[in-house]
Order: C-alpha cells, then sequence, then structure tokens
C-alpha cells in the first residue's frame, strides 16, 4: 500500500466557504479531480473522459466544470490550480527513498561538516524546543551549508513581534539545518524570506493574537511544528473572512 500515489488534503476543505456553498456531489467531483490529478493523467483527459472518470453525465461534467473554472478550481483544461504550491516533491516517496539512500551515504562528511560549522559559528542560541519529537525525516542531498546567522538575522527582521534568538543550542541548530535540507526549494535565503512573512506572519496564533502564546525560532523549526505550519493546521488571518483561493490548495 505504501506505493500507491497519494496527495496533501488540508483541513480547510471542510470550513472553506467556496467549497461548503457547492452541494456534496459537487464537493466529491472536485475532490475526485484531485485524485485524478496526482494520478497525473487530469490535464490530457477530454470532457468526454472526465465525465467518465467522474461517474456522471457529459452535460453534467460541463456544467461542473464552469463551477469549478468560476469559482477559481481549475483552468480551461480541469487542471487543478496552484496544485504544485501545496503539493512538494518530497511527498513522493520514491524520491525520499532515494534522498534517504544519499543521505547515509554522505552521513559520515555531513557529520563532519556540522561539527566543523558548529566550531566556527559565532551565533549565540533560542528558548527550549517544546517540539521533542525525534526528527527522522529523509533529507534531500547535501548542498549549500545552511546559513544560519543569516536566516536568525531574516526572522528578527521580518517577525520582530516575536521573542527574538538569544541563544541557538545544538538541538535548535540541527532542526533547522534539516528544515533547510528537506527540499532544494528551501536552501535559500528567498525561501525562508518568503515563509516567514506569508506563511508565519499571516497566522494569528503563531503571531500571539489568539492565546498567551508566541512562536520562537526554535519552535518554528521543530520538525513537528513545522509540518504543522506547512500543512495549514493553524489558520491564516484572512481564511475565513476572505472567498478567494482556498487556503489548502
Amino acid at each position: 500500500m505504501s506505493g500507491l500515489p497519494w496527495y496533501r488534503m488540508y483541513t480547510e476543505f471542510a470550513s472553506d466557504p467556496k467549497v461548503q456553498s457547492m452541494d456534496e456531489p459537487s464537493q466529491r467531483r472536485f475532490v475526485m479531480l484531485l485524485c485524478l490529478k496526482c494520478d497525473g493523467c487530469l490535464p490530457d483527459l477530454t470532457d468526454d473522459e472526465v465525465a467518465c472518470a467522474l461517474r456522471i453525465s457529459v452535460d453534467d461534467a460541463i456544467s461542473t466544470k464552469e463551477l469549478f473554472i468560476k469559482k477559481g478550481f481549475i483552468g480551461e483544461n480541469w487542471d487543478i490550480i496552484k496544485w504544485d504550491k501545496r503539493q512538494y516533491k518530497s511527498d513522493n516517496s520514491a524520491e525520499r527513498t532515494r534522498a534517504w539512500r544519499e543521505r547515509q551515504r554522505e552521513k559520515k562528511q555531513s557529520d563532519n561538516s556540522e561539527t566543523s560549522q558548529e566550531r566556527h559559528d559565532t551565533v549565540t542560541v533560542t528558548p527550549p524546543d517544546t517540539d521533542t519529537d525525534t526528527d527522522n525525516t529523509p533529507l534531500a542531498p547535501q548542498g549549500e551549508k545552511c546559513p544560519h546567522s543569516k536566516i536568525i538575522e531574516l526572522y528578527h527582521r521580518i517577525l520582530p513581534e516575536l521573542p527574538s534568538v538569544q541563544v541557538w543550542n545544538a538541538q535548535s541548530k540541527k532542526n533547522l539545518s534539516s528544515r533547510w535540507r528537506e527540499g532544494k526549494d528551501r536552501q535559500s535565503l528567498e525561501w525562508w524570506e518568503t515563509f516567514f512573512r506569508d506563511e508565519i506572519r499571516s497566522r494569528p496564533f503563531l503571531m500571539g493574537k489568539v492565546k498567551d502564546f508566541k512562536a520562537n525560532l526554535g519552535w518554528i523549526v521543530g520538525p513537528k511544528n513545522f509540518s504543522k505550519i506547512m500543512n495549514g493546521q493553524y489558520p491564516k488571518e484572512n481564511d475565513r473572512k476572505q472567498g478567494g483561493t482556498p487556503s489548502w490548495l
């Protein structure tokens, strides 16, 4: 079963007004389209073939297509809009396995490099990380070394309301290095600048606007917390106020 293709479904599906304003058959059809997209065949299907796949008539398929285009879910060729924004290359089990094997081959060299970096890193260390789950995520082959000090500078500049980094301990350093290496796209300061601005600042709970809690950088890069953020489990400020493209897409 582990070899079967799968895609990310976000909890906002259950509360997004654009989805929940549709009847249940339309919601089911959209989920079926997501499955077809995951299989990789959706953009190549005709209206007749989509109708067959959805177990509906061609007339129903055409009216469904018009509805989904109007809501901003799909394009003219049935392709899912912003699919790549919420689905990641690391979700592919074969790629993850190859990356894990590559990581094992480079582990000794990586460990030596990390040790050398820790000796020369002048960054001081965050409050204790409450995310204590063991981080066993298979990582991409190591490329450019994680620039801890520059990412911390971005965090301070973009999120001055959150607790500042006073010390940067070994566990926090390990977690940030792991997040950096989990995908090629993350191995750039531009990605982290966008992440802090769009994924942290936009979420009231993380910014201390909901409860007496504010996220700090050590907490953010912990494996469990980071996964929750990327999966949209902390709602964004405008998720329930606007009827734009669903945040889970």
